[in-house]
């Protein structure tokens, strides 16, 4: 213990060790590279594995199908030692070799890093992933492969989602009660790409699966039966049957608030398409309002989200059609700005983009108008992963991403308030 305790001190001493205001230990990388290189084989694996049997002790782990929103800044703090770790698995054993708890640390990670939106990360580690988990653990394989539809039916390649959630419902179907909260997540997805998809019926009938199953298991704060009511909600407004809609949204309104919280990444979710049904109804004032609510909410929890930057261009969308051109300018900016640095991001930047230079237009700004239209059409010519229609309409850019991400376009808007 003595020896240690030198050995600590000397490496703080040469600021080869600190310890931050967390009291969280960091080690110089040329010390873990000197003290990894003096392992033999067995110790190096020794290491390996403790480091790994803690850090799946360790790292947050999502719960019945819930969020892990208010566990993101301790799981951004493990993150570093997951990849750090998952660099040590790549180069020192052979491809393909299986390992059921990195496979079992992996699959939390990866949800964290899907649900926080770091989607560039988690299409690499989805894929390590998968070729890692050991065949019996079924239940590992179908998050991954729930992640990856998840992955597809957020950057609009719903063709690809369908076909992943499908192959996840299956597994979980043959593995988990029909009660289980992570069927009944599989069952949501499952009745939003189908939605999608157009085909209602299908949808609606995985939207009432999953209320069952929910209602069966217990949902002990109800937040999960809040997102079937959402999810509910977005079916109906595709149908234009908007009364139902609004009911389904109060009620997932209601539940939110009353369970994570009027602050909550949800609770913001759920504002977002209740804003969209205010402008579906060409309620512009009390669409904006409900969307900077939702705005402010975003803004602080998940500052560079790609759905803050939804938020950020539906609010440019509804300023533009009240004719407050320089603030839309401002929020357009932002949105853009935040797209830029999203994986996948020529749909929602080309989409961003068009609108900035209808901004700049309306502000007499002809040239960087030209320049911002010329660069949407580019970035819609460089999709591939789905058909875009090639006119040079707000509308047309809008079907570059989901309908629930969406709905009423700007230039909709105007065409009913006229």
């Amino acid at each position: 213990m003595s020896l240690y305790l030198r050995a600590f001190a000397n490496l703080r001493k040469k600021a080869l060790l600190t310890i931050n205001d967390k009291e969280e230990i960091n080690v110089h990388r040329l010390v873990q590279a000197v003290t990894w290189d003096s392992m033999n084989e067995q110790q190096r694996k020794s290491s390996f594995n403790t480091v790994l049997q803690l850090l799946v002790r360790k790292f947050p782990k999502e719960t019945n199908g819930r969020q892990m929103w208010q566990k993101w800044p301790r799981c951004e703090r493990l993150l570093p030692h997951v990849l750090f770790l998952l660099g040590m698995f790549c180069d020192h054993f052979p491809k393909g070799h299986k390992c059921a708890q990195l496979a079992e640390l992996l699959g939390h990670c990866t949800w964290f890093l899907f649900e926080s939106g770091h989607f560039g990360q988690v299409a690499k580690l989805v894929e390590t992933l998968e070729s890692t988990c050991p065949e019996q653990q079924k239940e590992i394989l179908a998050k991954a492969i729930f992640i990856r539809a998840g992955l597809c039916a957020d950057n609009n390649r719903v063709k690809e989602a369908d076909l992943l959630i499908k192959q996840c419902i299956e597994l979980r179907e043959q593995d988990l009660d029909s009660n289980s909260p992570d069927l009944c997540n599989a069952y949501y997805s499952a009745g939003i790409i189908s939605m999608e998809c157009g085909r209602h019926g299908e949808s609606l009938n995985y939207h009432n699966k999953e209320i069952a199953g929910r209602n069966a298991c217990g949902d002990d704060d109800q937040t999960q039966t809040a997102v079937a009511f959402q999810n509910l909600a977005l079916l109906y407004l595709k149908q234009n049957l908007v009364d139902d809609a609004e009911k389904n949204l109060n009620k997932a309104i209601e539940i939110f608030r009353a369970s994570s919280g009027a602050n909550s990444d949800r609770y913001a979710e759920v504002l977002f398409d209740m804003g969209n049904l205010h402008l579906s109804q060409n309620n512009i004032t009390d669409g904006l309002k409900i969307h900077q609510e939702a705005l402010q909410i975003r803004e602080k929890i998940t500052p560079r989200h790609f759905k803050t930057g939804f938020s950020f261009h539906k609010v440019a969308a509804i300023l533009c059609r009240m004719r407050n051109h320089s603030e839309a300018k401002k929020h357009i900016e932002r949105a853009l700005q935040i797209f830029e640095s999203t994986w996948d991001s020529a749909p929602r930047v080309a989409r961003a983009s068009f609108l900035y230079g209808q901004v700049l237009e309306q502000m007499g700004e002809h040239k960087r108008a030209e320049g911002a239209h010329l660069e949407a059409a580019r970035l819609r010519e460089s999709i591939t992963t789905f058909p875009t229609v090639k006119t040079e309409t707000m509308d047309s850019y809008d079907l570059l991403v989901n309908s629930w991400f969406r709905w009423r376009s700007c230039c909709t808007i105007m065409m009913l308030s006229a």
